[in-house]
């Protein structure tokens, strides 16, 4: 196993897939070389696998055959090898006063949350995240608006803004710059060195997906040391917005049903996800949303009669047609507790995906 000088800042599947598109167009990519580069460069902590990869570069001796591996090459083959196995980025561990203070004990605090956000935020910048929407922070073409200015101008709330209020208990500024940042993020694939008046380096092509995966994944670590129960979604039609978190076996469906493909009443099915786990739902949002799963399963009646128990198909219909839920009629029960809306929710939630798995097996056979 490789040591912490190959610690990763990027998720292991960001890595994988990068470095296999780069090795399968290793003979027609004319810039290949320079798209190494950058990828070692960013996706490490460190430079050490950087100047590994440049040590092995200087045997320039020809692979034996077509379609064979340079030594540089085959390093690179060596690293996806390992990538299950490459450690990944970590907080910083406390220190001596803090580990005696137990100040680091449980979640961090939203003044924490804050600190690391812009620090992330920053990094990304130096890095060439933002250039895509921003510009290049050049010296013969700087930007008309720096990172923080543009948050300022696109959601009210700067850096120090959104620490202070952090500081005060409410997360609504950092939110608001999570979700804007999201939008403008992307993973720089190639660029050039500016050498006057030792500019840097300027990105000139990027992966918006990717950029906008990386920065999700960094984002909900942040988020998930805190106690605000929430998450950057990661698919379905709420993607990169911050959305409630149940934990557990109920985020594992969510995800399942919010990021499936190739099936039918997919629109209908995100839709009803998006409403019920935004993180302002309400129980009118929670209510619609469950109308809608309700009415994906009305599509399916006959198949979920013919393959469930006859009992078990009527009563599902009978929650939505007999509580206060979709006829909203005076008979109907409606003094019950918003957390009977979470269950039927995953209820008919999970029916859907029984009820695909069950045409996907009709369809196979």
């Amino acid at each position: 196993m490789r040591g912490r000088d190959y610690e990763l800042r990027w998720p292991v599947d960001i890595f994988r897939t990068q470095l296999v598109g780069l090795l399968n167009n290793r003979n027609t990519l004319r810039d290949w070389d320079a798209r190494v580069d950058q990828l070692l460069q960013d996706a490490f902590v460190t430079r050490v696998p950087f100047e590994e990869y440049k040590s092995r570069s200087a045997d320039t001796m020809p692979p034996d055959h077509a379609g064979s591996l340079t030594a540089a090459q085959k390093y690179l083959r060596s690293l996806l090898a390992d990538a299950d196995h490459l450690p990944v980025q970590q907080a910083r561990r406390p220190y001596w006063s803090e580990r005696l203070s137990n100040s680091q004990v449980g979640p961090i605090s939203l003044s924490a949350a804050a600190k690391d956000f812009i620090g992330l935020v920053r990094d990304l910048d130096a890095r060439g995240y933002f250039d895509r929407r921003l510009g290049s922070n050049c010296v013969d073409d700087p930007r008309d608006n720096d990172l923080v200015g543009w948050l300022e101008l696109e959601t009210g709330s700067g850096d120090v803004e959104i620490t202070k209020r952090a500081g005060e208990g409410d997360p609504d500024p950092l939110i608001d710059a999570i979700e804007a940042i999201h939008d403008i993020c992307a993973l720089p694939l190639r660029g050039w060195y500016h050498p006057f008046m030792n500019c840097g380096w300027h990105a000139l092509e990027w992966s918006t997906e990717a950029g906008q995966r990386i920065y999700r994944w960094s984002i909900n670590r942040i988020l998930a040391r805190t106690e605000l129960a929430v998450v950057l979604a990661e698919e379905g039609e709420d993607v990169g917005r911050v959305i409630q978190d149940p934990g557990g076996a109920q985020s594992a469906l969510l995800a399942r049903m919010a990021g499936r493909a190739d099936t039918t009443m997919v629109d209908e099915v995100a839709h009803a996800i998006a409403l019920f786990r935004a993180r302002d739902a309400d129980v009118s949002a929670k209510r619609s949303a469950i109308v809608t799963l309700a009415g994906v399963l009305e599509n399916r009646r006959e198949l979920l009669k013919s393959s469930l128990l006859r009992k078990d198909e009527g009563a599902l219909f009978t929650l939505a047609n007999e509580f206060d839920l979709r006829h909203r009629k005076p008979d109907q029960q409606g003094d019950y507790d918003e957390a009977f809306l979470d269950w039927i929710f995953h209820w008919y939630l999970a029916t859907v995906e029984l009820s695909d798995r069950i045409l996907a097996r009709q369809d196979s056979s």
